[in-house]
């Protein structure tokens, strides 16, 4: 069983490598996402699904629900909200502003992750 079967991150090494493919596959859903009126995250996620890989969750999340990643999975990535900065105002007051930097948050598929038994949080 390939945990990381159909991801085609699970061969990329490097935020770079990783930004520049989440780049090209935001680049080919965008136009599905707005046919569809959902964001590019969303078309990502769905360009992920398959037979094995049906409900998409970060690590925490995971976690959260009982779960626990298996060793050797490799994360599915989609962009983050937009990336802040403390700035300082007018005033002089320190505030947080938007960079319009997107990150890249990773995600795990259900085909990825395995139920804790009862105690063992």
């Amino acid at each position: 069983m390939n945990i990381n079967k159909n991801n085609p991150f699970a061969e990329t090494s490097g935020i770079e490598a990783k930004r520049k493919m989440l780049r090209a596959l935001s680049k080919s859903v965008k136009n599905t996402a707005k046919m569809m009126g959902i964001g590019v995250n969303e078309a990502l996620v769905m360009s992920y699904k398959d037979k094995n890989h049906k409900k998409f969750h970060t690590f925490m999340d995971w976690k959260e629900k009982g779960f626990m990643v298996k060793r050797g999975a490799k994360a599915f990535c989609v962009w983050s909200g937009p990336l802040k900065k403390e700035v300082e105002n007018k005033k002089g007051e320190k505030e947080e502003s938007e960079t319009g930097f997107f990150g890249i948050a990773h995600i795990f598929s259900n085909y990825q992750v395995d139920k804790v038994p009862r105690g063992e949080k």
